[in-house]
């Protein structure tokens, strides 16, 4: 049943293929075999059509895209024109502003050298000032050796002023070494800057001529000057960076270094106004001492007629001393004979508002204590009496001290002009120093100025850099999109190559497949004839099967005539009882024999 069931499933393909004869039953498997060949052929015939359409359809979208990108790169080409006339125009700008730099430079030389000679100004004018201060300073010493001892405040006062001196004219020099070390400063950063701006130059010529060579559209050299601007403007960053840096710690030096300057500018102020206070305030207790004295002597003169014989040099020296003292003395006459006496005339007013104030309580307490008050009166008068006489030969004796004391007003006169003398000239020296100090703040004034135009330089270098900065980006990212249109035009290039290729692929493909349908067709063909034989033998094989079926029926009716034939006999043979037993046997052998003979024919029949 399968064996027809499979030529059944064999017979249909081959009526749809245009063989309507029957097919042989030994030619299944050889049919089946082609049969399964042409299906996987035509299936493949199939994919490779179906991967055709597709290649088509990727072509016609890489023709789209392609020609896309064509119009952005003209559209790039455009842009790139553009800022290629953009970046000579910047060029042009900043070629100006070098030129208007290199004009503001030459200004800034010009006020440098300005300040040089200021300085040189300066410094004669410290060297006249050192000069004075040495004379001065040889004047105290020689004023000093002459005469009495001067006290020991005396010489801790001129010590101090003269220490004084000696820090201001230290601050002078450290002043003007400030300021050369500024000059220094200075002139290197200019140097500097002059490095930066030929940097600058250089880099513009750089970009002339990369922008030239642009324009003649020279890839590999525009790659080579590509890098080697790149790393011109990578060192030029840096360089910028490092004076930027470089910039920054000299300004916080030197507004470090102006700090200090204030402060002890200000401190210098300080102790300025602070000797002045002192001064002033020497100058008003000498002024009082000396007014309290000329009235301690004007009252004895008046008290006592004997004093009026002073005489009167003493006075004129007396009323001399406080106006040469008013002058500008920084010290006072320290004496134990003006300290006694100014003790024993406070004693004397005490005493005598003692005596007033009992004089008044005694006319208050009336006419009953008349007689107690006139005795404590008289008392009181004896008393007196005999205190001004006591005072009056101590005042004998401490006028002849003040003669003693003549010829030190005399003395202290002499040291008191010597003192006018040295404050003028402290005082010349002090305006000199204030107008150094002056001069100072000016130059000072002047380099904040310099700094400020130092600082304005280096913003504008800082715009301008930028500036390139952002020109160079711009220039790198439409490099890099350039690149990128490179690669993707390499890529579809390369796609299409590979499209190509399997095209090719793909012809020979269908080429082999037409050379293997045409094999098929010959095959069939063969198989057409070869299957016409076999039908034909077939047929030939049907008559010879036909024949052997109508043998195979004679012999059948032959056996069964044998067979009923050997029946009867058997039916004879069991009829005769006097038959022995070997004739039974072979009896029953030849009817065993006919049976099976019988029975393999019918089997055969079926």
């Amino acid at each position: 049943m399968s064996i027809s069931t499979d030529h059944t499933q064999l017979q249909r393909p081959l009526y749809l293929l245009d063989y309507p004869q029957p097919l042989p039953s030994d030619a299944t498997a050889l049919v089946t075999m082609l049969l399964k060949d042409m299906q996987a052929a035509l299936e493949r015939v199939r994919e490779l059509e179906a991967q055709s359409t597709q290649l088509e359809r990727e072509v016609r979208t890489n023709r789209a895209t392609m020609s896309k990108l064509k119009t952005e790169i003209r559209s790039l080409r455009t842009e790139n024109n553009t800022l290629r006339s953009e970046v000579l125009n910047y060029t042009r700008e900043l070629g100006q502003a070098t030129r208007e730099q290199r004009t503001r430079v030459y200004e800034t030389e010009k006020k440098v050298d300005g300040l040089h000679m200021a300085q040189l100004r300066m410094k004669a004018e410290c060297a006249e000032s050192q000069r004075l201060l040495d004379e001065c300073q040889k004047e105290l010493a020689k004023s000093g050796g002459n005469g009495r001892p001067q006290g020991p405040d005396r010489k801790e006062r001129y010590k101090s002023n003269v220490d004084l001196v000696d820090l201001s004219s230290r601050r002078i020099y450290a002043l003007e070494n400030e300021v050369s070390y500024l000059e220094t400063k200075l002139e290197a950063t200019g140097l500097e800057l002059r490095a930066a701006q030929l940097e600058v130059k250089e880099r513009d010529l750089e970009l002339m001529r990369l922008n030239s060579e642009l324009e003649r559209q020279a890839p590999l050299a525009a790659n080579i000057s590509d890098s080697r601007l790149a790393d011109q403007v990578n060192h030029i960053h840096e360089r910028a960076e490092q004076l930027e840096r470089e910039n920054k710690e000299v300004r916080k030096q030197f507004a470090k270094e102006k700090d200090e300057l204030h402060k002890r500018w200000a401190q210098t102020e300080n102790k300025r106004a602070q000797l002045a206070d002192n001064n002033n305030n020497k100058k008003k207790e000498v002024g009082g001492d000396f007014e309290r004295i000329k009235g301690i002597v004007q009252r004895l003169r008046d008290s006592h007629p004997s004093t009026r014989s002073l005489p009167d040099e003493l006075q004129n020296e007396l009323e001399g001393l406080p106006r040469n003292s008013s002058n500008g003395l920084p010290n006072n006459i320290d004496d134990g004979e003006i300290e006694r006496l100014r003790t024993e005339h406070g004693n004397t007013k005490s005493l005598y508002a003692q005596i007033r104030d009992q004089l008044q309580e005694l006319l208050k307490s009336g006419n009953a204590d008349l007689h107690y008050l006139r005795e404590q009166s008289r008392k009181s008068e004896n008393k007196l009496r005999t205190d001004m006489e006591e005072e009056h030969e101590q005042l004998q004796k401490r006028i002849s001290k003040l003669a003693e004391f003549e010829v030190i007003a005399q003395q202290h006169e002499s040291t008191l002009r010597e003192c006018q003398r040295l404050v003028e000239q402290y005082s010349k020296v002090d305006q000199s120093l204030c107008e150094a100090l002056r001069e100072v703040s000016e130059s000072c004034s002047r380099i904040s100025r310099l700094e400020h135009k130092v600082s304005d330089l280096t913003q504008h270098l800082s715009d301008h850099k930028m500036l390139s900065e952002q020109n160079t980006n711009e220039l790198k990212s439409r490099r890099r999109t350039l690149d990128a249109y490179k690669s993707d035009m390499e890529t579809m290039q390369q796609a299409r190559e590979t499209t190509k290729r399997e095209a090719e692929g793909l012809k020979a493909e269908l080429s082999q497949l037409t050379r293997l349908r045409d094999a098929l067709e010959m095959a069939k063909d063969e198989y057409k004839v070869q299957l016409v034989k076999s039908l034909k033998e077939n047929e030939a094989h049907r008559g010879l099967t036909a024949h052997l079926m109508a043998e195979r029926d004679v012999l059948r009716a032959q056996v069964k005539a044998r067979f009923h034939l050997n029946q009867q006999l058997e039916q004879q043979l069991q009829g005769v009882e006097h038959r022995d037993g070997p004739l039974w046997r072979t009896s029953g052998s030849l009817s065993a024999h006919s049976s099976r003979f019988f029975a393999q024919s019918n089997l055969n029949a079926t």
